[in-house]
């Protein structure tokens, strides 16, 4: 289940009713300021986390950004048609330089504080990018009509809705995400912060009942994370960006790679109030794993050949929107290093599953409407099978699976929730909205490399936004971040890539849609 977000396409007169052209621009502004102070004696006293930290101190700007998101859609007869989506963004927060911890000024990710061009790109700008890039047709078949696209687009199955979730969802990466994007662009939508795929995928009916997915990989792109030394890095070192000890990125060889495929089987039968779906998949991850493979640079490695079956549904019970999902892997990554020898992790099988509900609120006296969501997901490691020496729950640190260490558990369990209330005509013209949106580790940390957020993590964010006359969107959101940790310096441990507990941070949002 995936929302993309509401169109305001501007439609273009063309004279001929057969033929459809809409035009949408979506220009975003957003600043935030950083209002927890630097924990000195926590990850700012490591030499693998300080750079984050201290680029931005408490009162800093750590957002300064526009970004514009243009969509043309063309459609001839609803028969044939292409889009075409391009973003461009500009943010004077980040300029040239870093920062680091001056304990640390030696051993910089990025010599002499400089960045990369690779993060000049992304996180200064001014730059731009292409995203989607399609043509689909509607083409009739004895059960009605197939729906064919081919070209770059992003493409999820499954019933997830928060991305908490979606390492456990029959979707996992399906389509890379632009967490990057997603960081630093509050209010991106979907369209933006997948990053597609060229890819071939068509839906084809085989009854009024039943129909089959199919889907085709082109070409492989790696997920995007926030890059070592920026504001939400999970470390250092991490991705593209950072010149970790003088190595350089050497890219894996891909030579012969096979696409994703990926096949599906729904069902919506008349007497049922239910959509039942069977999935299969095989597919290369799209998070990646730092290994330093050799003297003088390092690898960002791919675990490929995964293969997922599962089952997904999604009713209506009393009102609320109900999905679920149950999924099996074989050729999982595990949690843990890479072998320095064959490049490979520790692989294994894994049972995932999801569950969900949403449900609307009439009005009363307490607000005009109200939505609620909550999720719940899954991770269980079933076995390893290969390269078990790498899984990081075997390594000594980890012998009595010590949760603020990080160390991975056979079970970890995540809820995610979201509570929205809004009140119509606050003054003329205007809507007035309140979210809050709670995320958590609830027990464990996944076996699998790039899993869901560990035990204890907390993510919560409440936010105040106004809709003014269905055009003008102003937003002001308080973002706060927990986790569990200890220790100082070489002593100091977090449960988990992300240690962002210090990185409290205010947020004003304008969207103006043309």
């Amino acid at each position: 289940m995936l929302v993309l977000g509401q169109a305001y396409a501007f439609s273009i007169d063309t004279g001929n009713d057969d033929l459809v052209i809409n035009l949408d621009n979506t220009i975003r502004y957003n600043y935030g300021k950083r209002v927890a102070g630097i924990d000195l004696g926590g990850p700012a006293s490591t030499g693998l986390r300080d750079e984050s930290e201290f680029i931005f101190d408490k009162g800093d700007t750590i957002l300064n950004r526009v970004d514009l998101f243009s969509e043309f859609d063309l459609s001839y007869k609803n028969i044939v048609g292409f889009r075409v989506s391009g973003s461009a963004w500009f943010d004077d927060a980040y300029g040239s330089f870093g920062k680091s911890n001056p304990a640390f000024a030696a051993t910089a990710n990025y010599p002499g504080n400089a960045f990369t061009p690779y993060v000049k790109r992304y996180y200064h700008g001014p730059s731009a990018e292409f995203n989607d890039a399609f043509v689909w047709a509607n083409l009739p078949v004895p059960a009605g009509n197939a729906n064919v696209k081919l070209g770059r687009f992003g493409l999820l199955w499954g019933e997830a809705v928060f991305g908490v979730a979606s390492a456990n969802s029959v979707a996992v990466s399906m389509t890379p995400g632009d967490g990057q994007k997603a960081a630093m662009s509050p209010g991106a939508t979907a369209k933006e912060t997948l990053l597609p795929l060229s890819r071939l995928s068509a839906v084809v009916p085989l009854s009024s009942a039943l129909d089959v997915s199919l889907d085709y990989t082109l070409e492989y792109r790696a997920s995007r994370s926030s890059e070592g030394g920026t504001f939400f890095a999970l470390n250092d070192v991490v991705t593209f960006g950072p010149v970790r000890n003088g190595a350089l990125l050497r890219q894996e060889p891909r030579e012969n790679d096979k696409g994703d495929v990926s096949l599906m089987l729904r069902y919506q039968p008349q007497w049922a109030n239910a959509t039942l779906g069977l999935v299969y998949r095989r597919f290369d991850d799209k998070s990646l794993t730092y290994t330093q493979a050799g003297p003088g640079f390092y690898r960002l490695l791919a675990n490929r050949d995964v293969q997922l079956l599962g089952v997904t549904a999604n009713t209506n019970i009393a009102g609320a929107a109900v999905g679920a999902e149950l999924s099996y892997r074989k050729g999982q990554g595990l949690a843990g290093g890479i072998d320095p020898v064959t490049l490979q992790p520790a692989r294994g099988e894994t049972i995932h599953g999801v569950l969900n509900a949403a449900k609307v609120f009439n009005q009363n006296a307490l607000w005009s409407t109200a939505a609620l969501q909550v999720e719940l997901s899954w991770a269980h490691l079933a076995k390893i099978t290969e390269n078990a020496a790498r899984y990081q729950g075997f390594a000594a640190a980890c012998a009595n699976e010590d949760i603020t260490a990080g160390c991975p558990t056979k079970n970890a369990y995540h809820l995610s929730a979201a509570f929205s209330q809004s009140w119509q005509q606050v003054f003329p013209g205007v809507d007035l909205s309140l979210p809050i949106v709670y995320m958590i580790g609830l027990k464990g940390n996944a076996p699998t490399a790039g899993g869901a957020i560990n035990e204890g993590t907390q993510i919560l964010s409440v936010g105040l936004n106004a809709a003014i006359y269905a055009k003008h969107y102003v937003a002001l959101t308080y973002t706060n971040f927990d986790n569990k940790h200890r220790g100082t310096g070489a002593t100091y441990v977090n449960n988990g890539a992300s240690a962002n507990y210090d990185k409290d941070w205010l947020g004003l949002s304008y969207r103006y849609n043309f």
